[in-house]
């Protein structure tokens, strides 16, 4: 109110007089009180993101900045102030809410009166929804012969630590064969579907291409490679090269015994477990079966014999 109206009265103790007056209230340049900024939080992963533009709090509106400097501290270098005044982070540079989510920076201004004033702003990162990197698997291997076998569980790397994902096949040489399985643990597991199972000597590393999306919808592929093991598979058939040996010549050999197994490079011990004529038999110090050093055939009485012979591999 700058027009101000009042009346005086005057009285002796028996007459009165008045008087009405009228004063104008003059203007005096008051300085400004405080430095205003309009917004103190960006979202992450903006280059130069704008946080807001700086302001004089002061009762004359025909005050202004006249000046403004940014006093160095640890966060200084990373901030520049735009022709509007506004305070952004410099052309470059974007915060990661992971690694920083708080910065702070103080400035200094002088108004047009020659004021100065300096206050210390603190400045906020908000969280967005990183994408993940990554899908990795504990383990990757499953032993040969057994169906919907678990290769491992997987899992992703991703910025936002807390996120959750879920999986999927989404290609790969030998994504036909695979799914994906819910663990005891709640855990996601790589697995054969229940009616594959592998064979370690037919083939023994598979390829897939597995899918991670987080819970906001962002998503990352990587190919993984499974590798079966091995596993002792039994012996199937037991073979005699020969199977003959001429009369009267004690421990004559009958031939050389060798085994049919799934396991190409297995080795085998063998023993004459039975037969009608195992009594007259041994194995040779070559793996050849043969009739004991007292024993001789004689092909008149008997032309021949039957014995049962047992392979054991090196698993037993």
């Amino acid at each position: 109110d700058n027009l101000l109206t009042f009346t005086v009265v005057v009285t002796d103790g028996n007459l009165t007089t008045t008087k009405k007056y009228f004063t104008e209230v003059t203007n005096v340049n008051e300085s400004a009180t405080d430095i205003a900024l309009s917004g103190s939080t960006v979202i992450e992963n903006i280059s130069g993101a704008i946080f807001g533009n700086f302001s004089l709090v002061d009762e004359d509106a025909n005050s202004g900045i006249q000046d403004l400097t940014i006093i160095p501290n640890p966060d200084s270098h990373l901030f520049a102030i735009g022709g509007d005044l506004e305070l952004k982070f410099i052309e470059g540079f974007s915060a990661d809410f992971e690694v920083q989510n708080s910065y702070s920076i103080t400035l200094e201004i002088t108004d047009k009166d020659g004021t100065n004033l300096r206050k210390t702003f603190e400045l906020s990162i908000s969280d967005a929804n990183d994408s993940p990197t990554s899908v990795s698997i504990t383990g990757g291997s499953a032993a040969e012969n057994s169906a919907g076998a678990t290769f491992g569980v997987l899992s992703t790397k991703d910025p936002d630590t807390s996120d959750t994902f879920t999986y999927s096949i989404t290609g790969g040489t030998d994504a036909e064969s695979f799914e994906i399985g819910f663990g005891s643990s709640q855990n996601y597991t790589l697995k054969f579907k229940s009616t594959v199972s592998g064979n370690f000597e037919t083939k023994s590393s598979y390829s897939v291409i597995v899918t991670s999306t987080d819970s906001g919808s962002a998503s990352t592929s990587s190919t993984l490679t499974l590798s079966l093991t091995d596993v002792n598979e039994s012996p199937t058939d037991i073979d005699l090269s020969g199977g003959s040996a001429a009369e009267n010549s004690a421990g004559a050999s009958f031939g050389t015994l060798s085994t049919t197994d799934p396991d190409a490079s297995d080795t085998f011990t063998y023993s004459v477990t039975g037969g009608a004529d195992s009594a007259r038999f041994e194995i040779g110090s070559s793996n050849n079966l043969k009739f004991k050093s007292t024993v001789s055939g004689n092909y008149e009485s008997k032309s021949s014999y039957s014995v049962i012979v047992t392979s054991t591999d090196a698993g037993s």
